[in-house]
């Protein structure tokens, strides 16, 4: 029913057309609901299987432990939520045979995974795609995959022949090793990746996770042309060989990660068909930076000394970058990105930071917001023009460094630009005193 006052009839007419239309509301009277349960397969818990039968299924805030079968089963339905679950210790009691967690076999649409934690699953934490490709909008986000006890585990995530879109973001993976499937359990065999992709996987985006501690963090085989990939704002690192290790990819688009002290390579591009770009990633640390690498590539930054990139706290593995990083400014434009591993937006200045996080301070509000005043070029090499906003006058303008220590100062203009050739490279500080109103804005010295 529809309440209408103060209309004019012609609206109201409309209004009431509107009122009379039937409104579909989704209605799943087989919907598999679970909520706070605890499911030990040692108690004689089975495998929840969910089919077209079952669309609108939500299971959340569960725990699942000691499973040695598939725990979750997904095989043609819609409109799923695994929410804030646990999954725990399911090493699987046959060889050669996979256990995983979640699996989506031939078909599903419309499934999200998120909040839940994977902890010494036999074989994969998530997989889909094994035995078909009608797999649609899928979102795998904010989980913990990990593997705590030896002999245990393939992959965080399996993702197999696709049609996507597939986003996989804000998740950590975690201490994955190779599984020996003619001696382990639970598992037909992995070489120890965080994520994998192959039998042609494609339309995916994989961004804000951490991979550490494993073999490769992402691998793609070459089992089948895996297409349409972007890879972005990621952190890589202290992985046993390669950070990203690509053997194949069309149209693979790898922007803004960070990897650091991975142990082989942080890349390695083994095809020389690979295609694609490679933009605005942070080489740091351990680890040569590429190799084969037949992307090439622009804005990618290679730093040999962990302690000489600047992060903000490497031993507790925090490397957003501070306000004195060669990272600074250092990227080119990437259309793809405009946002970093934090979800701030990027780039903050009118220039792309390289690696996964952009660097942000109560001072890029100013530059951000400001527009009484516009500077260009930035990055400067000799004159920095400026353009003022109607009935604005420049009464000051000084230069400071990262420190704070001021390098520049001029109090009266009679030109619309400032001369810095005779500084030195770096990043700096502008104070415009405009009217009475003091602007701040970051300027880049070539």
């Amino acid at each position: 029913m529809c309440y209408i006052s103060q209309c004019r009839k012609r609206k109201l007419k409309i209004m009431l057309a509107i009122c009379l239309l039937p409104i579909k509301v989704a209605v799943y009277s087989q919907a598999i609901i679970h909520i706070g349960k605890t499911f030990d397969a040692n108690s004689g818990a089975g495998t929840i299987r969910i089919d077209s039968n079952n669309n609108g299924s939500r299971i959340t805030n569960c725990t699942f432990i000691n499973y040695k079968k598939p725990i979750i089963s997904i095989i043609g339905a819609t409109d799923v939520i695994i929410d804030n679950c646990k999954f725990i210790d399911a090493p699987g009691n046959t060889i050669d045979r996979d256990i995983h967690a979640i699996n989506i076999g031939s078909e599903g649409h419309d499934i999200i995974v998120r909040n839940c934690t994977f902890r010494n699953i036999g074989a994969d934490g998530f997989q889909c795609g094994h035995s078909g490709s009608n797999i649609t909008n899928i979102t795998i986000e904010n989980n913990l995959f990990e593997v705590t006890k030896p002999r245990t585990g393939e992959n965080g995530v399996d993702l197999k022949q696709t049609i996507g879109p597939i986003y996989v973001r804000n998740n950590v993976f975690k201490g994955f090793r190779p599984c020996e499937k003619d001696t382990q359990l639970g598992c037909t065999g992995s070489s120890g990746e965080g994520l994998v992709m192959h039998l042609g996987t494609k339309n995916v985006i994989i961004e804000g996770n951490r991979f550490t501690d494993c073999i490769d963090g992402i691998e793609i085989e070459n089992a089948g042309t895996t297409e349409d990939v972007v890879i972005r704002n990621n952190i890589f690192h202290d992985n046993l060989e390669h950070g990203l290790n690509a053997r194949v990819g069309s149209n693979l688009r790898v922007y803004n990660n960070t990897f650091v002290n991975n142990k082989v390579r942080h890349v390695r591009f083994q095809s020389n068909n690979i295609t694609g770009a490679n933009k605005n990633n942070f080489y740091v640390g351990n680890g040569s930076s590429f190799e084969n690498n037949q992307l090439g590539g622009e804005g990618n930054l290679v730093i040999e000394n962990v302690a000489d990139a600047k992060f903000v706290d490497i031993s507790n593995y925090n490397y957003h970058i501070t306000s004195d990083s060669p990272a600074i400014d250092a990227g080119v434009e990437v259309s793809e990105v405009t946002k970093d591993i934090d979800g701030e937006e990027r780039p903050t200045d009118g220039l792309y930071d390289v690696g996964a996080d952009e660097y942000f301070s109560s001072l890029g509000l100013l530059d951000l917001y400001s527009n009484d005043i516009q500077l260009y070029p930035n990055p400067v090499k000799n004159r920095l023009y400026f353009k003022l906003k109607n009935n604005t006058l420049i009464a000051k303008f000084c230069l400071s460094d990262l420190n704070g220590r001021i390098v520049y100062q001029v109090n009266s203009f009679y030109q619309n630009y400032i001369d810095v050739s005779g500084i030195p490279s770096g990043i700096y500080f502008g104070y415009f005193t405009l009217n009475s109103k003091l602007v701040i804005k970051k300027i880049v010295k070539k």
